[in-house]
Formats: C-alpha cells, sequence, structure tokens
C-alpha cells in the first residue's frame, strides 16, 4: 500500500500493557438479588460465587446495567456501557437520572457542555438531564463539537459513565477501569464478532493509572454469539475482502436489484472497486486473490455479470466516483447527453435567484438515476440540505423541525425527532448527497468539456463541498478548513469582520489576534479556538 519494497521481519505481540479481566454475570433462578460470577479463562470458566448485588436483576434491562455499574465503579473510576444503537445509549443514560434530582455542585467544564447545548442545539437534548450526574452518551450522529467534549471529560476523569455505541470500534479513544456488555450487536442488528468483542473489551483499563481493567458479560448464556470466547489473536480482513471471501453475492445482489438497505452501500462500493481494478484494468478476477475451491463459481459469475456492464465513461471519472454504481453513473451520463440545454441544470450558487429549486431539481434528478430512488424523500432531504449549506444554525434547524412536527400532529419525543433529524443529517446529506453531488458535478464537467464549453466546467460550483462542510460561505468554510467545528466557524464569521478574500492562513492570522472577551460567543467555541492557536 505504501509502496516500501524493503524486507523487513514480522511478529506477533503476544503482551499487552493492560489485561483484562473478563467477568461473566449470571441470574440466580428464583432469587433476583443475587447473581453468579466467574473469571473467563482460557479452558474454562472459574468461578467466583454468588454474591449479593444490592439490585433486582429484573424488569428494565437499562436499569440493570446502570444498577450494575453503580455497584462496581468507585468513585476515581469510569464504566463504559456498551449500547447496540443510539436509542439504546439515550436510554441507558437515562436509566442512571431517572428521579433523580441535580446534584448541588456540577463541574464547571460539565456546566460549559450543558450551557452550549442548550443555547446552540436544543433546550430538550437529553444529554441536559444527564450530564450533571457525569453520565453521558455517545455515537456518531451527534453535533461533532458535543460528542469531541464527550471524549474530553471522560478522559478528564469529569465524567463517570458513558453510554457508547459501536463507534468504540472505529478508532474512538475511551478508556475506561470497566466496561459492561449485554448481547452486543454491531451493524445492522447482527451479533458482535470475536475480534470486534476483543477490540471492545480492550478499551477496558487505563494505561499509565493502572494495570488491568473489567468486563462484565451481563447474561451470557442469552447471547446469540458467545463472542467472550476464542482465540485471543483474531485475523483481521478488509472490508473487501469480506465481500469477495464467497465470490461476491452482495455484488451481484446490488446488480440483481436484490440487495437489503443495509447491504446497499457496501456492495456498491465493492462493486465499484471490481469493475475499476479488474474489468476495467482488463485484469481477470477469476484469477484474484479472492479465489478459492469453494466460491470459484460464484467468482465467475460475479464477473461475468460486472463485465457485462456497458461503460464508456472515462477512468478519471470512475475512479473519482467508486463508491457509486458505474451504470448508474453511465445512465447519469447518457441522460445529461441527451439535454440541448443543459443551463436548466446547472448548479446554482447558494444566494442566487432560483438557487433553491435548481438544487432540488438536482437531487430529485441523482436520487433516481443514482440511487433508483423515486419517491419524494429528495423533498424533505433538499430542505434540510438547503438550511445546512446557508450557514443556518443547527438550533434553527432543530427547532424549525420540531415545530413543523407538532403542527402536523406528530407527538413523537422531542429526543427521538433530534436523534432522527441527525441521523438524516449525516446519513443523507453529510454521505450520500456528498457522493451524489460529487459525481453529478464530475458527469456534467465532462459533457460540458465535451461541447467545448471549457469556462462553464471550470466553474461548476462544488456543492459537495458545501454539503460536507454546511457552509457555503468562503470564510466559513476557510474556518472550518483550519480544523473548527460548523458551530464555531458560523459564530466567528457572524460575530468579527473578515476581509474578502482571505485565505485560511491569513484567517488563522486575524483569528490570533481577535478579542473574545469583547463579543456574546459561547465559552466552548472560545475552548476550541484557543486549542486550535496553542493557547489551551
Amino acid at each position: 500500500m505504501i509502496n516500501r519494497q524493503e524486507s523487513g521481519s514480522a511478529f506477533i505481540e503476544q503482551l499487552s500493557p493492560v489485561s483484562q479481566n473478563l467477568i461473566l454475570v449470571t441470574e440466580v433462578k428464583r432469587r433476583t438479588t443475587q447473581a453468579r460470577f466467574q473469571l473467563a479463562g482460557p479452558v474454562s470458566p472459574m468461578d467466583l460465587g454468588v454474591r449479593e448485588l444490592g439490585f433486582e436483576l429484573r424488569h428494565s434491562t437499562y436499569r440493570q446495567r446502570a444498577a450494575l455499574a453503580r455497584a462496581i465503579t468507585r468513585e476515581d473510576e469510569s464504566t463504559i456501557l456498551y449500547a447496540n444503537d443510539p436509542k439504546d445509549t439515550e436510554a441507558l443514560a437515562d436509566a442512571f437520572v431517572e428521579g433523580l434530582p441535580d446534584p448541588p455542585h456540577i463541574d464547571a467544564d460539565i456546566l460549559e457542555l450543558i450551557e452550549y447545548i442548550r443555547d446552540d442545539v436544543h433546550a430538550e437534548y437529553p444529554l441536559i438531564k444527564c450530564l450533571p450526574h457525569r453520565v453521558a452518551y455517545h455515537y456518531g450522529n451527534m453535533p461533532p463539537l458535543v460528542r469531541a467534549r464527550i471524549e474530553d471529560l471522560c478522559k478528564a476523569g469529569k465524567l463517570t459513565y458513558i453510554c457508547c455505541t459501536s463507534t468504540l470500534l472505529q478508532g474512538v479513544n475511551l478508556p475506561a477501569r470497566h466496561i459492561i456488555i449485554e448481547n452486543p450487536k454491531r451493524g445492522s442488528g447482527k451479533a458482535m464478532e470475536r475480534r470486534d468483542f476483543l477490540n471492545l473489551a480492550g478499551r477496558s483499563g487505563r494505561l499509565l493509572r493502572e494495570f488491568h481493567g473489567n468486563v462484565w458479560c451481563l447474561r451470557p448464556n442469552t447471547w446469540e454469539k458467545k463472542s467472550y470466547e476464542g482465540e485471543p489473536l483474531q485475523e483481521i480482513t478488509s472490508a473487501m475482502d469480506a465481500a469477495m471471501e464467497d465470490g461476491g453475492f452482495i455484488i451481484q445482489r446490488v446488480l440483481k436489484e436484490e440487495a437489503s438497505s443495509g447491504e446497499q452501500e457496501y456492495g456498491e462500493a465493492a462493486l465499484g472497486k471490481v469493475y475499476c481494478d479488474f474489468i476495467r484494468a482488463n485484469l481477470d478476477l477469476n484469477a484474484s486473490m479472492w479465489r478459492t475451491e469453494t466460491n470459484s463459481s460464484t467468482l465467475a459469475q460475479t464477473a461475468q455479470l460486472v463485465g457485462s456492464l456497458a461503460i464508456t465513461l472515462p477512468d478519471d471519472v470512475l475512479d473519482a466516483n467508486r463508491s457509486v454504481r458505474p451504470d448508474r453513473l453511465q445512465g447519469l451520463y447518457d441522460y445529461l447527453s441527451a439535454q440541448v440545454d443543459l443551463s436548466v441544470l446547472l448548479p446554482l450558487r447558494p444566494g442566487v435567484s432560483g438557487s433553491n429549486d435548481r438544487m432540488s431539481t438536482i437531487i430529485q434528478l441523482v436520487y433516481d438515476k443514482l440511487g433508483n430512488v423515486q419517491n419524494n424523500t429528495y423533498k424533505f432531504h433538499g430542505m434540510l440540505a438547503s438550511k445546512w449549506i446557508y450557514n443556518t444554525p443547527m438550533k434553527q434547524i432543530i427547532g424549525e423541525h420540531v415545530t413543523f412536527l407538532r403542527s402536523q400532529g406528530v407527538e413523537t419525543p422531542t429526543s427521538t425527532i433530534i436523534r432522527n433529524l441527525f441521523k438524516e443529517l449525516e446519513e443523507a446529506v453529510r454521505f450520500r448527497l456528498v457522493k451524489y453531488y460529487m459525481a453529478y458535478v464530475s458527469i456534467l464537467e465532462l459533457i460540458l468539456r465535451q461541447r467545448g464549453n471549457l469556462d462553464a466546467a471550470g466553474l461548476l460550483e462544488p456543492f459537495h463541498v458545501y454539503l460536507e462542510c454546511g457552509a457555503s460561505d468562503r470564510i466559513a468554510l476557510n474556518l472550518i478548513a483550519l480544523g473548527l467545528s460548523r458551530s464555531t466557524a458560523l459564530y466567528l464569521r457572524n460575530r468579527f469582520r473578515f476581509a474578502d478574500g482571505l485565505t485560511p492562513e491569513e484567517c488563522l492570522s486575524r483569528l490570533a489576534i481577535l478579542d473574545l472577551s469583547a463579543i456574546a460567543i459561547p465559552k466552548l467555541c472560545i475552548r476550541e479556538l484557543d486549542e486550535l492557536l496553542g493557547r489551551a
């Protein structure tokens, strides 16, 4: 991958600087306040006996896990409670604080985060209720500044209980003395594999603070997969190797329109890679490293199906858009090429008359041609995307969405509405629409150049950048490019005067001399700016 040709030696490290105690916690029949504890070993579990819990292992599993966490966590320790999805993290966190009054003293840094959430996210965001009790939740589709601050507070020892999803498996560093796990899942409800369990369990124990951590497996006999058992070393394979292990059935399902919603993105990316790396490169997929005696027939079928695609697009367009199906890229190209007047389909600069209608038209078109979606979801995503790129504050986006749903008689809890909105924003706008707009602009540019309209080809609006960053103002984009969150960038852009045409480096120089004490800006944003400037 990194083109290092020199030979070298490889070794497998068997020792870890922090070890884990794997403790199995099982119910005792007809004794709801007791549990049997076992220490998992390489051969068989070591019985630690039956102990009184001081609470009941019955009713809500969220309350049970919260009660177990309180029972095992000392004052100077922290505990992570693994949850299978974002909804579960919020329910777990709520189980800790249900019915409790706010403590008399709340840490200043925690208060700072609470104030930011109340003023810049929403007054009913559930974290506000949890944080005073040193409890938080953590998952991917959260406001980035809030999520990052939770990580900082956890590392600083100011949070005791973190309810977390599989973001822990994706490089997020939230070490704790204890981890509580019950029947863990990952992805679309699939039981967690052994390698992921080991990755998760490895987060228990904090290097330089203690030599071991504790992993508490609750009701292990009910787990769908006994991922707490098995070899301590697991082979890691790439996502592409996993997709092709059976010969590429997922690619076949994608091409036959039989893939499930959970398989779609993954399968399309695998299809794009196979097409670019093998079919387009005139390499034989049947002779690839993925061929085995058991999958050779399926692999040949995959090669035949992918090879039958009639694609005329140049390599650079296909390479730049590998996560989009090549046949659908071709379909978009064919459609746009047939249009006599492309000017009515060119993206308009945000703020120009008609730009929102044009964006809605383009979103409907790419959903149809690239996503094979023929329903009205483009209207909601177009509305959300327009607010996002027009620098609308997150609090306003959430508030208007909640107000609209309430006006339609929707009684869903506000916390659920907010969580679902963040999910749509991250997955539909900042991921799917970004890749679709990139593909759309690539195809438009190709056709314009083929028609000799080089000026228009070079001036196409980079909407994928606006959608990714949540801004279309040049100064705000430069501030985000420096590493600031969208929220902080918008505050600075709206509160201070920046000369037009500044580069990111010139914006940084301007930030270094700003007097932040003279203007209202959240303390959390000031903290982020100070960290950027090395003043924290």
